[in-house]
């Protein structure tokens, strides 16, 4: 069975399950690029919003999950 580089469907089951995210590493660097087509980017665009929300999806994670998310960024 082939996973073109993404997790088998089980692992990611398993992952929502236990509430873990699946991490960059688990995954193909293929899959790992991103490209934009199209129009350019808003010369006023600003990451503040999703960045505000980031910071509310941590603040509300489980202690267990934030200390994953630590030891994953070091």
């Amino acid at each position: 069975m082939t996973t073109y580089g993404v997790p088998y469907a089980c692992i990611i089951v398993v992952k929502r399950k236990k509430k873990s995210p699946i991490l960059l590493d688990e995954i193909h660097p293929h899959w790992q690029r991103l490209s934009v087509h199209g129009k350019e980017v808003d010369e006023h665009f600003s990451m503040m919003e999703e960045w505000n929300a980031i910071q509310e999806c941590l603040k509300r994670a489980p202690y267990k999950m934030k200390l994953h998310i630590k030891e994953t960024m070091r």
